[in-house]
């Protein structure tokens, strides 16, 4: 639903069985939405204008329909890590053409819960550095701990 700044009727934007949905920080406007197919074999994600609806597919990711994934966008919006709940892996997935990247870090078997610079609410997130990527933990008392460097 979208509704006028200056009031007015709210108007539909578009239907969807939403699978979470995720925004780039500023300036990028790349705003994401999830969906499972059909049969839940894979994990679609697709931009999301807020004028029109749907926008551009993003990515199709080939999941395992019986267990559960969660993803996010990183920052710049330049990629989408996705991850099945529960296991160490995470696949990332360039929106600028680059090579996917599948990176296993160690502990992270125990949670469920992936995010992309959300140093509030997620407990993991990926930074530039020393031209790579650092994937790092941040615990609720916002320590941040480096477990991984990634070369791009």
């Amino acid at each position: 639903m979208r509704i006028p700044v200056a009031g007015g009727l709210s108007q539909l934007v578009m239907e969807a069985r939403v699978y979470g949905y995720r925004c780039a920080k500023s300036p990028s406007t790349l705003c994401a939405f999830g969906e499972q197919s059909s049969d839940h074999k894979q994990l679609i994600l697709t931009a999301l204008d807020p004028l029109s609806g749907r926008g551009r597919e993003l990515v199709r990711f080939d999941t395992d329909p019986t267990r559960d994934y969660d993803w996010d966008l990183s920052p710049d919006g330049s990629r989408i890590v996705i991850r099945k709940n529960f296991e160490a892996r995470l696949d990332i997935i360039s929106l600028t053409g680059g090579p996917p990247q599948q990176v296993t870090v160690k502990g992270l078997v125990h949670s469920s819960k992936l995010g992309l610079g959300d140093r509030r609410k997620r407990n993991i997130y990926l930074r530039p550095h020393a031209g790579g990527l650092r994937l790092a933990v941040c615990r609720f008392e916002r320590q941040r701990s480096p477990l991984m460097g990634a070369e791009r």
